[in-house]
């Protein structure tokens, strides 16, 4: 949270330049009953050249006793646009914790100001109350693109995003036409296959998602089987809308 914090105090006139997606946003609005990450996705809301100039901004000041530095070169993730890089955090003068930080381009920038379900104010740390994240219907259109993905070139590890989507599943609403909108300029955007799209299940996920789903607080189909028919139902229910 303090890593967020200092990224929350670089804005622009239209707002934060980064906003969080992936694992922490979810964190943020499930608290523990999400999947624990140790990575910190973000998107940026400006041109690329601009990234690393915003990024220091954020990493120039102390934040609740936390002083940053970035770790080595900022990397390249693929041709997708994304960066990789290692975040140094410290207290008191000594190295706590290093973050793996992905930045993703901004193909969808829609914020939604999210409460934080357990804040390191809680141990009179300074915390930001809500945090700016990617709004969930685009996290969501994300997360079922992923996880569908075939490359032709990698095979596709993300059992995760099963976990997640059937977490995120109680907080979609009834209403799933701006969802299915979502999906849709995704899909467009990323062009590697077509909405709605099949979901096939690797069976080098069967192992991990069953471990995963076993050491949650939270009701998740034991074997991977019955969570894809659930996400695939999904799917049916977005396209429908």
């Amino acid at each position: 949270m303090a890593f967020i914090g200092a990224m929350e105090r670089v804005r622009a006139d239209d707002g934060p330049r980064f906003l969080v997606k992936g694992g922490v946003s979810i964190e943020l609005r499930l608290g523990l009953r999400a999947r624990a990450t140790k990575d910190v996705d973000l998107v940026f809301r400006g041109d690329p050249p601009e990234m690393r100039e915003a990024l220091e901004e954020g990493l120039a000041q102390p934040f609740s006793g936390f002083t940053f530095r970035r770790k080595g070169e900022v990397g390249d993730i693929r041709d997708t646009g994304s960066r990789r890089l290692l975040i140094q955090l410290s207290f008191g003068g000594r190295d706590w914790q290093t973050l793996q930080v992905e930045i993703a381009r901004p193909e969808a920038d829609e914020i939604e100001l999210v409460p934080v379900a357990v804040s390191i104010s809680d141990f009179g740390l300074e915390a930001p109350e809500q945090v700016a994240c990617l709004s969930l219907r685009y996290q969501v259109a994300q997360k079922l693109h992923a996880v569908t993905e075939q490359p032709n070139d990698r095979q596709n590890l993300r059992f995760w995003d099963i976990v997640d989507l059937l977490l995120l599943e109680e907080l979609l609403g009834e209403d799933l036409a701006p969802l299915r909108d979502a999906a849709v300029s995704i899909f467009a955007t990323r062009g590697t296959h077509a909405w709605p799209p099949e979901l096939v299940i690797p069976a080098s996920w069967r192992e991990p998602y069953a471990r995963t789903a076993g050491e949650m607080d939270a009701s998740l189909p034991a074997g991977i089987d019955e969570a894809a028919q659930r996400v695939r139902q999904m799917i049916r229910d977005i396209a429908a809308a």
